[in-house]
């Protein structure tokens, strides 16, 4: 089987990322698998010929107009094309969320496949991690709308943009119940959209603290919510809590949200996740090597 890991760019911001996909080369040789390593901006030029491989390791996802946006694109839709695959490493989503880095085929966040249905509790027992009980409902709660990066990788499934999915949000909301809605920005956003509602200043856990419910196009606060015990309407694919939540904003969903049972939601969300250690180790190529179709068809 063949296999390419990118290297991305230099310099503090990006040390992690590197030492993260450096990792994948240590821990896949501990599997038999010789990868190719390979620096991201050697292939920024557009004739550059891409390597043939049957995956391609690749930090983060299709996004952006600077070069190594352009680049990475260039790739994932490179194995697309082949009907080839990506392990495309990105952020995690609880406990420390630069130490820990999602790794799943295909996709990013709730698009990619993490080989974790039905996953063993272990591992988040391992965490000590825990969950809150469901809210109350009660009448003097908000409704916490959830802001998110424009030109995030994410919100590129948002239609017409996440600004026009902020005021259709707030719009339908406004047309089906009395609660106030606060708007909580993203905190690396300087610029946001006037909504004509509360815009809060506060932390998460404040917010989250006085909120009926959480509404989000597929923001990773969407799981912070659910582990406080607060309920979520998402309405993209992409939120790591789709399968839990109300995925439309209707009557029903604003005034009794949906609670269903999240343990097994909680155990599987534990095997999204991966520090550097572990993948030198090889346990997340051991974790995730059965969504590989190379690895299924030879035994490689």
């Amino acid at each position: 089987m063949r296999v390419v890991i990118f290297i991305p760019r230099d310099g503090s911001e990006y040390n992690y990322n590197r030492s993260h996909c450096l990792a994948w080369n240590r821990g896949m040789q501990k599997h038999g698998i010789i990868p190719q390593v390979v620096k991201l901006k050697d292939y920024s030029d557009e004739d550059a010929s891409l390597p043939d491989a049957d995956v391609y390791v690749v930090r983060g996802w299709k996004k952006g107009h600077h070069l190594e946006c352009r680049t990475r694109t260039r790739l994932i839709e490179h194995q697309e094309k082949h009907n080839r695959q990506c392990l495309i490493i990105d952020q995690g989503y609880v406990k420390d969320r630069i130490v820990y880095r999602s790794v799943g085929w295909d996709g990013l966040n709730g698009r990619a496949d993490f080989c974790n249905s039905d996953s063993p509790s272990t591992r988040w027992q391992e965490w000590g991690m825990g969950l809150k009980p469901w809210q109350d409902i009660r009448e003097d709660n908000v409704i916490l709308l959830i802001g998110q990066k424009p030109r995030d990788a994410a919100v590129l499934y948002a239609k017409n943009g996440i600004n026009e999915w902020y005021e259709q949000s707030v719009s339908k909301i406004q047309n089906l119940t009395n609660r106030k809605i606060v708007f909580r920005p993203n905190p690396r956003v300087k610029v946001n959209p006037e909504l004509g509602v509360e815009v809060s200043t506060n932390t998460l856990e404040e917010d989250l603290n006085r909120s009926h419910v959480v509404v989000t196009f597929n923001s990773n606060a969407g799981t912070d919510a659910v582990i406080a015990g607060i309920p979520v309407i998402n309405t993209d694919e992409g939120s790591m809590v789709w399968d839990i939540s109300s995925r439309e904003i209707d009557q029903s969903s604003l005034d009794i949200p949906l609670r269903l049972n999240r343990k097994q939601w909680a155990w599987n969300l534990a095997y999204t996740q991966w520090t550097r250690e572990e993948v030198t180790e090889g346990l997340t190529w051991d974790h995730l090597k059965e969504g590989c179709n190379s690895y299924v068809c030879s035994g490689a």
